[in-house]
């Protein structure tokens, strides 16, 4: 996936916008597991934006999460921690490593409709994946939690942001176009 292809698409958007996006990533195995080659297929529904010119959009989700889960939570002021990438200056949800300027999408998930597994190209199960992972990575797969804690801040959310490399993106609904 093209980064001006995104940029070009996202170009009418006004801030905020709703995509459904599939993409494909690796799953590290254990090291007794590392020639097993694991990887996991997932698409969801996430928000996208465009232009926008401060970096508040996680704060302010973390924020309206927080309200939700707890009702005195501790929000004010929440701050991110420093970030390993910056956002393109006409496309914000297009993102660079700071290191190796590799290209990725910022996207908030809002849900994930489909994930499937593969090992060396088969599909599995999650619990016949778990094998070939570490135990934590085994238990964090097999019994996931959908509450983060964010120490620094003190507070409970359920905000989930990802950056996924562009390369790794099949497909992207996006502003009534579908990407590929």
């Amino acid at each position: 996936m093209q980064a001006s292809t995104l940029k070009q698409a996202l170009s009418a958007v006004k801030g905020t916008t709703f995509a459904s996006i599939t993409y494909n990533t690796d799953i590290a195995p254990s090291a007794a597991n590392k020639h097993i080659i694991i990887k996991k297929r997932v698409t969801a529904n996430v928000q996208l934006f465009n232009n926008l010119s401060e970096f508040n959009v996680y704060e302010k989700a973390v924020t309206r999460s927080a309200a939700k889960i707890e009702e005195n939570a501790n929000t004010n002021p929440f701050t991110a921690n420093s970030a390993s990438f910056t956002h393109d200056t006409e496309c914000f949800s297009i993102v660079k490593n700071k290191k190796s300027d590799q290209e990725y999408l910022y996207a908030i998930y809002n849900s994930v409709s489909e994930t499937e597994y593969y090992i060396d190209e088969e599909p599995a199960t999650k619990q016949e994946i778990a094998q070939y992972l570490t135990p934590s990575a085994a238990k964090k797969l097999l019994e996931p939690n959908d509450i983060t804690y964010n120490k620094t801040n003190d507070v409970l959310h359920n905000v989930i942001v990802r950056t996924i490399k562009l390369e790794n993106i099949e497909k992207i609904k996006v502003c009534g176009q579908i990407i590929e």
